[in-house]
Order: C-alpha cells, then sequence, then structure tokens
C-alpha cells in the first residue's frame, strides 16, 4: 500500500477486500485512510473483486493491483504520461522476484510484442495484472465479467485481442511482483488441471479467436497439447490410469504425435501392474 500512497500524482483508491481471510486489524488501519474507499466482498473471487472495484471507480484511467504486488517511484505518472486518444490499454514491463529481481520482458521480448502482440503473448505473458492503465471511456465492462479463479487476466487479454483494443507496450518497469510464496496459486494442482480446460475454452471460442492468424492458432494448439501431455503425467502418477489415458488420446488427436511414446509407458504401467496381481 505504500508504494501507491507515495505516487506522486493525485489518485482515486479503491480497496476491495475479498473473503473470509482478511486481516482486521489491517483493514482498521486502511479505514483510517480518508483518501481510500474499502469495498468489502464476503466470497474470495479475484475476478469478482476486480469487477467491483472497476464498477466503483470513478476515474478517467483505471489500473488494479494485487495486494502482494508493488509499484515503482513514479510509475503512475509516467504511465499517464503515455495515455492518449490512439491508447486504449498501455501495458507495463515491471519486475519479477524469486529470491532476486529478473526484469519480466526483456529488449528481444519487447519487440516482438511491437511486431506482433498476440504471438508474443502465446510465448510468454507480457499482460500483468499489475502492468495495465485503461482508459475508462474505451473500457468495456464486459470485458471484467467472468466467474474464473485461474487464468483471468489471460482471458482478459484474449477478449481485448478479440476487441481489437489498442494496447501498447512499455518497455520500463513500472511495477515488482513477488512470486516467491510457498503458497502460490500457480504452484497448485488445481491450477495445473485448469491450464487444460482453460486452453480448449479459447480454441473453442470463435468469438475468442476471431482475429487469431494460422500461426497464432498452430501455437495454441501446441500449448494445448503440451498441456494435455502434463495432465496424462500428473493423472498417471496418482494412479488414475483411465484419466491419463483420456488426456494421453486428446493429446494425440490434437497432433501430439511427439508425445507417442507416452503410450508405451501406460502400457507398460498396465502390464506390470496385471502381473503383479498375478504374483501377489
Amino acid at each position: 500500500m505504500q508504494s501507491v500512497l507515495s505516487q506522486e500524482v493525485p489518485l482515486e483508491l479503491v480497496f476491495v477486500a475479498n473473503g473470509a481471510k482478511v486481516s482486521e486489524p489491517i483493514l482498521e488501519e486502511l479505514r483510517a485512510l480518508p483518501e481510500l474507499r474499502i469495498l468489502r466482498l464476503s466470497e474470495g473471487h479475484v475476478s469478482y473483486a476486480r469487477l467491483a472495484g472497476l464498477r466503483a471507480a470513478q476515474a478517467e484511467y483505471l489500473c488494479f493491483m494485487d495486494d502482494d504486488d508493488e509499484l515503482l517511484p513514479g510509475a503512475i505518472e509516467r504511465r499517464l504520461a503515455q495515455m492518449g486518444p490512439e491508447v486504449d490499454v498501455l501495458a507495463t514491463n515491471g519486475w519479477l522476484r524469486v529470491k532476486h529481481d529478473a526484469l519480466m520482458i526483456d529488449a528481444a521480448g519487447a519487440a516482438r510484442i511491437q511486431e506482433d502482440p498476440m504471438g508474443a503473448f502465446l510465448e510468454q505473458n507480457w499482460f500483468a495484472s499489475t502492468g495495465p492503465v485503461f482508459s475508462a471511456a474505451r473500457l468495456d465492462p464486459a470485458w471484467f465479467d467472468m466467474d474464473r479463479r485461474y487464468f483471468e487476466w489471460t482471458l482478459l487479454f484474449f477478449r481485448l485481442f478479440a476487441a481489437a483494443a489498442r494496447i501498447r507496450f512499455d518497455p520500463e518497469p513500472s511495477f515488482r511482483k513477488y512470486e516467491d510464496a510457498v503458497d502460490s496459486v500457480s504452484a497448485t494442482q488445481a491450477y495445473a488441471q485448469a491450464y487444460v480446460d482453460h486452453l480448449e475454452e479459447l480454441m473453442g471460442s470463435p468469438e475468442l479467436t476471431c482475429r487469431l492468424t494460422r500461426e497464432h492458432r498452430s501455437r495454441l494448439r501446441r500449448k494445448l497439447v503440451a498441456a494435455l501431455n502434463e495432465r496424462a503425467s500428473n493423472e498417471l502418477a496418482r494412479g488414475c490410469r483411465s484419466g491419463a489415458w483420456r488426456a494421453h488420446w486428446r493429446c494425440l488427436s490434437l497432433g501430439g504425435l511427439d508425445y507417442l511414446p507416452f503410450t508405451r509407458k501406460l502400457l507398460f504401467t498396465a502390464g506390470a501392474r496385471r502381473l503383479r496381481g498375478r504374483t501377489g
């Protein structure tokens, strides 16, 4: 919060406390800040929280910030200086802290974004949740209306791209994102399982893929094939052979012939279990 309050431009601040795991002492401290408006949601749902904050805000430009991230000095001033009638969304670079700082997007990545924003996005997520600034006048709240706990920011990017929103990328870092928490959502099994569903939803939606090139579609399919192979491996590791077979056959049906050797692993596992059953 201190990194936000220290910005040198006037801000409208909306803090959304969502879910039951809210520190009441910290919330009381925040209520003492006259420049801060607090919304309380009973459900701990990040998509609902962002939508509630968006609907409550009245500023000309909007940006979002997760509670474990921080803005760099002068970040908001630099962002606002680049907004104008030709920019609907400004996305910015940032530092990723995993033990030490690393720039999220290097110079080569920034050049790829300039040439092919969607192609670069399918290679590396450069649309971090703390990075973008949105023009409120050219923003459709429906873009943020989603029942998503995972990959909500990826879905938002696809919606923006499908709507031909004018997105500019600033290679200068304006925030720091911390990802060294042991309970990071991205490290959970549920997150990994949801990844396949997310990619299949994208591929199956003409509304979201209407502006994708053939190469974009091919990259998206390759990501789905790899995710299906990972799901098959995870299912087999936890002893669910039927789930492993389903994911593996789906992987092969989408052209994932590079993962054909996994068939042998599935057959070998089945044979070994039958042998143990005879000798047990």
